[in-house]
């Protein structure tokens, strides 16, 4: 399993449209191939500050998906939102499930 993690600064006062949007197009994204779940995460100390994990079965997958019109259309509704972004691509090489 891949985890992608998109970290972005969310221009100011675009908070809430900026959720809006991402909660959007991760109902479509959900139904990619591949896809095991997203959340979205922001900063209490800085509320412009959102980070999105997406799973993936394979680095493949998400490739696919990356390469995809459909990511291509999501991000031209979220990149006029966002001040920045920086992204990583990690190897999930354990987990703990709680109990």
């Amino acid at each position: 399993m891949v985890r992608s993690v998109l970290s972005m600064l969310v221009r100011d006062g675009c908070q809430d449209e900026f959720r809006r949007a991402w909660h959007a197009s991760a109902q479509r994204i959900a139904r990619r191939p591949g896809n095991l779940g997203q959340s979205l995460s922001c900063d209490e100390t800085e509320p412009r500050l959102f980070v999105i994990a997406s799973d993936w079965e394979s680095r493949d997958a998400l490739r696919a998906f990356e390469r995809s019109p459909e990511r291509i259309a999501l991000s031209e509704t979220l990149d006029p939102l966002r001040e920045s972004a920086t992204k990583s691509v990690l190897q999930v090489v354990e987990t703990v499930s709680a109990s």
